[in-house]
């Protein structure tokens, strides 16, 4: 009873999962990167992607060219750090493959579980991987931020988001050029991202999300006034 219960909870949440996946890749951030619109993490030998929402988790699992790793014979478990102990394990479950179909291989590893009181910041989960069948690497452990899916994730853009940025070349909130004033903030949401000049325009971007990280984002020519403060 509890078997079935719990199987059908799993295939409910990897067609959500799913959903969300096929959302990205009609925006057209489908392909290689983050593909289902998670948090991405990697080792020597191995690409993972965790996605994150109130009623659980999934794993995508990929090798080293970014190719999916058939997860039906995988084992891992998911270990949350609370922000309040991040040092301290705050408890772990196990994950488990689902085929979309019967003899078929699966992508990804999930976890049904009730996340709607977890903490919407701060949050971390590790991830215990084993069962490769890569001779150089038959267990993985990687380590991400808890992002739920349609959450906005600030961090400090790095080098792998330099030609985004030139492409990009103004904020779209201040019309300033990238990079002026210091290292650009990049803002993602569900795979999608874009980046601002300082900390003073991101208010706006958490005010209107859909208008700065919708399928169609502000024009970046013409004249504005940066007239908030630093």
């Amino acid at each position: 009873m509890h078997s079935t219960i719990r199987n059908t909870m799993r295939a409910a949440l990897v067609a959500a999962f799913g959903a969300i996946g096929l959302a990205n890749a009609h925006d057209g951030h489908g392909h290689g990167g983050a593909r289902h619109g998670g948090v991405e993490a990697k080792t020597e030998r191995h690409h993972f992607e965790a996605v994150f929402t109130k009623q659980g988790v999934a794993l995508y699992v990929y090798d080293a060219s970014h190719k999916p790793v058939d997860a039906s014979s995988l084992k891992a478990t998911a270990t949350f750090y609370h922000p309040n102990a991040p040092d301290k394990a705050w408890f772990s479950r196990d994950l488990a493959a689902v085929q979309a179909k019967p003899g078929q291989p699966s992508d990804s590893l999930t976890l049904p579980i009730d996340l709607s009181k977890a903490p919407e910041k701060g949050l971390k989960a590790s991830f215990q991987v084993s069962g490769f069948d890569d001779a150089s690497e038959r267990e993985a452990n990687v380590s991400v931020p808890v992002s739920f899916a349609g959450a906005l994730v600030v961090t400090a853009s790095t080098a792998a988001d330099a030609q985004a940025i030139a492409q990009l070349k103004l904020c779209p909130v201040s019309r300033e050029e990238l990079g002026s004033m210091g290292t650009p903030l990049k803002v993602a949401r569900d795979g999608q991202a874009t980046y601002l000049c300082c900390k003073g325009c991101l208010k706006k971007v958490q005010a209107e999300p859909d208008k700065f990280l919708g399928a169609k984002a502000p024009p970046t020519g013409g004249d504005a006034h940066h007239d908030h403060a630093h």
